[in-house]
């Protein structure tokens, strides 16, 4: 992603597993997925800080439907840094 230009500076990561995914596929083609988001969902609405969102222009929310807390923060640090929201109401289950 650097080499494209995207700024990584804020990145911060959680030990533990990345996301799985396993598609299981019948004989006439029906799917069906399976997730397991891991670490990706245990980010805290403790966790979050104003200079995360800093210079951003959108918040987009994926799969925190779980923890209303950490979308109640995301949502106002995002309204008093001017952001856009975008939620995405899929499921993960989806």
């Amino acid at each position: 992603m650097s080499f494209n230009g995207v700024d990584l500076s804020r990145l911060r990561t959680k030990k533990g597993h990345t996301a799985q995914c396993a598609c299981l596929v019948d004989a006439k083609g029906n799917r069906t997925m399976r997730p397991w988001l891991s670490s990706a969902v245990r980010l805290q609405a403790s966790e979050l800080r104003t200079e995360d969102f800093k210079g951003a222009k959108w918040l987009l929310m994926r799969y925190a439907y779980f923890n209303m807390d950490l979308i109640q923060m995301a949502v106002k640090i995002a309204k008093q840094e001017g952001m856009s929201v975008s939620i995405d109401l899929a499921s993960f289950e989806v």
